[in-house]
């Protein structure tokens, strides 16, 4: 998880090269041949670097996204596997640093969350949001423009738990998350097979539109939210 921290700082344009040594990590090509570990290198048999820490401090936060979509899941819901990439985020906070909760967890929207985020925290801030594709497409592209400009933002998107196939089959009554509304439909496998592709379209969508507005983007599976961050630094 350190590689996290690194990415971020190096993205402020910090390179830690002053005061002690951090430990060793695997190197990674294009980077400056000077820092390889030749000592740990020898031993391994594999190109390790090693860099000198420096006393940068950076400033985390992150917003969740509490409606109704999340609220549901097949094993466990998005919340609770949105919640869990929120307590890994704050987990990677070094000892200087600090954090600054940007909104009330589970509380506002995620467009009321993210306004917050804009009055409320510093520019630079390490921004993590967890969100579907439902309430990530309804977000305005200048509050998204005004967010990846200000923060460096990281965005999970919340996959739907039946995005491999709908369990349902026949005549059913589906129940909307968001609003409650009820509709009657029949459900095929046509139906079974446009609604997964429908997901996957859409994901990838809202994906592209993040990833153009400036902040990175990665799918949070309903079990598995540290690939989740890591894939979306790249490094999964």
């Amino acid at each position: 998880m350190n590689a996290i921290r690194r990415a971020l700082l190096r993205k402020r344009g910090i390179v830690p090269r002053q005061g002690d040594w951090a430990a060793p990590r695997a190197y990674c090509a294009g980077e400056d041949a000077r820092d390889i570990d030749w000592r740990t290198t020898a031993r391994t048999g594999r190109l390790f670097a090693r860099e000198r820490e420096r006393d940068a401090s950076l400033t985390w936060s992150a917003v969740l996204d509490g409606s109704g979509s999340m609220h549901v899941g097949r094993r466990r819901t998005l919340y609770a596997s949105a919640f869990e990439a929120f307590q890994l985020w704050r987990g990677l906070l070094a000892p200087h640093d600090r954090w600054v909760d940007a909104a009330q967890t589970g509380e506002l929207s995620l467009t009321a969350a993210l306004e917050a985020a804009l009055q409320h925290l510093p520019s630079a801030t390490a921004l993590l949001a967890v969100s579907d594709v439902y309430a990530l497409g309804t977000l305005s592209s200048s509050l998204l423009h005004a967010v990846a400009h200000r923060f460096d933002c990281t965005v999970l998107i919340a996959r739907d738990p039946w995005h491999e196939e709908l369990p349902l089959r026949g005549f059913v009554t589906i129940v909307d998350a968001e609003t409650a509304q009820t509709r009657a439909c029949y459900i095929g496998p046509q139906e079974r097979a446009r609604y997964r592709d429908a997901v996957l379209a859409c994901e990838a969508q809202v994906t592209r539109v993040l990833q153009a507005a400036g902040c990175r983007a990665g799918v949070l599976e309903e079990r598995d939210a540290l690939t989740a961050i890591m894939r979306a630094f790249d490094i999964a």
